[in-house]
């Protein structure tokens, strides 16, 4: 006689589903705040292109110590497929903030591409960020600082 254990093989990944959407929505909420941040800024008259703008900042300060505190938490299998649906989460969400934007000047256009860079390599550390020291000042200055003089030598 054999044991069947598929209902309760589907509840687990259920269940582990649910808990993956949970996680990505805690950090989607945590992520509200920069985007009003971002559609408060009047980019049409954006004069200066600088370093990454302060939304950039606070979207790095509130994913960096949840991506690695749930990556301590959940096997590497969880927390890749967790990288994945938030960062597809995240893109539709700032596709949205960038729609809800009225005028963008040219230097505003070349700001977002800035931050949308900083953005990206962002993402791509995610499966293997690690928790920021207590020593170090701000990790996105250097970031911001390296890429921006190789976007303006095309």
């Amino acid at each position: 006689e054999k044991i069947d254990m598929m209902g309760q093989q589907e509840a687990f990944h259920d269940i582990t589903a649910k808990a993956i959407r949970v996680l990505v929505s805690g950090l989607e909420t945590r992520l509200e705040d920069a985007y009003r941040m971002m559609t408060s800024i009047n980019w049409a008259v954006f004069d200066e292109v600088g370093e990454e703008s302060d939304y950039v900042r606070y979207m790095h300060r509130e994913i960096q110590p949840y991506i690695t505190t749930t990556r301590d938490l959940i096997p590497t299998s969880y927390f890749r497929s967790v990288c994945d649906k938030f960062a597809m989460a995240f893109t539709n969400d700032f596709y949205n903030a960038i729609i809800r934007l009225k005028n963008i000047s040219e230097q505003g256009s070349q700001q977002l591409l800035l931050d949308i860079s900083i953005l990206k390599t962002l993402f791509l550390k995610l499966p293997v960020m690690e928790k920021a020291s207590v020593s170090s000042s701000s990790p996105r200055k250097s970031v911001g600082s390296t890429i921006a003089p190789a976007m303006y030598t095309k």
